[in-house]
């Protein structure tokens, strides 16, 4: 039923979302009746990671398949330990990496499966070195032209036909990419991604 809805891939990050969601919740709680709360998030954090893990294997990314396929071990464990621990120390530690993972994780996910959150914070890291080498007196630089990397090609953003407001799939290795320009034209060789 899910899969006529909606694809296999843009599940995962609503999966992903979930446990993020949960986890803060379970954060602000912050007591021994939200443990279910969190057990839920750290499950769907670790599911959402270990999907992942395949796009890093057909890239191969040996590291981060690796470290993908054993999120979900270490988030089965965390969810066991959330229900199984009675000291006052390792209850503060695991409410912690709950609100650690929620408040890390959530913009990460927002920006990774968000175009124009994406293209919004490289505009504003590209402008503010713009900005710091007009001030140092390096040059007059200027963003140029921002790009996206389809499976056809390169094309510029203005000109992209696929969905701004959320991509269930990465497009590329680094799908959005702003030049720096000089004044007179050139490129300096620095794309923000």
């Amino acid at each position: 039923m899910i899969g006529i809805i909606m694809e296999a891939n843009s599940v995962v990050p609503i999966i992903g979302a979930i446990g993020l969601v949960s986890l803060a919740i379970s954060w602000h709680m912050r007591s021994r009746e939200s443990a279910r709360i969190a057990q839920i998030g750290w499950l769907c954090v670790g599911v959402y990671f270990f999907l992942g893990s395949w796009n890093y294997q057909e890239k191969g990314d040996l590291i981060l398949t690796v470290m993908s396929l054993s999120a979900l071990p270490l988030t089965i464990g965390i969810a066991r330990w959330e229900t199984n621990t009675l000291d006052l120390r390792a209850r503060k530690a695991l409410n912690w990496a709950r609100g650690a993972m929620a408040y890390a994780g959530g913009p990460y996910l927002l920006i990774s499966h968000v175009p124009w959150l994406n293209v919004l914070a490289i505009w504003f890291v590209a402008s503010q070195v713009a900005l710091f080498y007009r001030i140092s007196g390096t040059g007059d630089i200027h963003l140029g032209e921002t790009w996206v990397e389809t499976s056809s090609g390169k094309v510029t953003w203005d000109n992209w036909d696929g969905n701004r407001w959320f991509s269930s799939e990465t497009i590329g290795e680094f799908p959005f990419q702003t030049e720096l320009v000089m004044a007179d034209g050139s490129f300096i060789g620095i794309n923000f991604v």
